[in-house]
């Protein structure tokens, strides 16, 4: 059994690349293995520390492209694939050292087309694993993969307590994903993982988890999905718009699960853009294009005066800034309650 593992790399910390590196060919996995790594236009180091590396070791394929995003990284990966076994990770997390040969005893023995496994955040000083609430190998039915996906937009709807979100928790099946020409969508900047697992969720016929922790995510409070971000709006407003069409002709839970969704997406572009201490425009600026953002653009459709009644249940600070946003309306009262929020939460 041969495995392909795809880490797309973009100007990442050589500290954390090097200790990603060391994870994966220390495997005390005895079959064959692959790792190509897709430089992503870095201006760094990185590529010719990638290149390092490939002279260092056989199983390794370098392949520099133009920066077009993780997206296109990735299909890169899956068009160069030559394992029967696809396995996707970051290049600052890592993975245990039985990764390979635990994920390998799984999938000789039940041959799902893709196999989830567990994880755990780590932070410097504390580490938190997410597992599926049982014990070895869960084989999951139609229903479960209704509610993954549905979860995968309003975590009330999933039943097994582990996220199911990131790529990087999946193996997949090579055949599988070039049989039914599964890519990742280039436009997509954020969020590229939750529609590539809508679109496999829709055309896989076998599903299978494995309650062992195998990645290990590097939380990082100052990475650059935690930063002041301009370009956060045009980034969510391009996913929501792919996800919208998407839920179209699907159930109530659906168009539910999306107001969910892009309540939480709203609340990402006020942290990363309107309400974030880094943004050195006016009040009168931010109001002006935050209103712009509420009354013209597509969230005048997704979202309204009585989307806060349906989010209360489910989530109180969410229902708190959609009230705020759509039944006041107020920018100031909203940047006051957003403060407050921050400190409590």
């Amino acid at each position: 059994m041969k495995f392909s593992l795809i880490v797309p790399v973009f100007n990442t910390e050589p500290a954390y690349f090097h200790e990603c590196m060391d994870s994966i060919l220390n495997q005390d996995y005895e079959g064959e293995y692959e790792v190509i790594l897709i430089d992503d236009g870095s201006t760094t180091d990185i590529g010719r520390i990638c290149d390092w590396y490939q002279q260092k070791d056989p199983r390794i394929m370098v392949i520099h492209q133009e920066n077009r995003g993780v997206s296109e990284a990735r299909n890169e990966g899956i068009r160069r694939a030559g394992g029967e076994w696809l396995y996707f990770i970051d290049p600052d997390d890592w993975i245990e050292i039985n990764a390979l040969s635990s994920a390998a005893a799984i999938l000789w023995k039940y041959s799902p087309d893709i196999l989830y496994v567990a994880y755990q955040e780590d932070l410097p000083n504390t580490s938190t694993p997410y597992g599926y609430g049982g014990a070895g190998f869960q084989t999951l039915d139609i229903m479960d993969k209704e509610r993954i996906g549905l979860g995968l937009l309003d975590h009330s709807y999933n039943s097994l307590p582990c996220c199911f979100g990131s790529v990087c928790t999946q193996f997949f099946r090579v055949e599988f994903l070039k049989k039914n020409h599964l890519r990742f969508l280039p436009q997509l900047r954020r969020m590229q993982d939750t529609m590539f697992n809508l679109y496999f969720l829709d055309a896989t016929p076998s599903l299978g988890v494995m309650d062992q922790v195998v990645y290990h995510y590097r939380k990082n409070p100052q990475s650059i999905c935690n930063r002041f971000n301009p370009a956060i709006q045009e980034y969510i407003l391009e996913f929501n718009k792919v996800l919208y069409q998407y839920i179209q002709g699907k159930s109530e839970d659906w168009a539910r699960a999306f107001e969910f969704k892009a309540a939480r997406n709203y609340c990402e572009i006020l942290r990363l853009y309107y309400l974030n201490p880094s943004w050195n425009a006016d009040r009168k600026q931010k109001k002006a294009q935050w209103e712009q953002l509420i009354r013209h653009t597509a969230y005048a459709r997704y979202l309204g005066k009585d989307s806060y009644k349906r989010i209360l249940k489910k989530s109180r600070g969410y229902a708190a800034i959609l009230f705020l946003t759509y039944n006041i309306p107020s920018f100031f009262l909203l940047g006051c309650f957003w403060k407050a929020y921050k400190r409590i939460r």
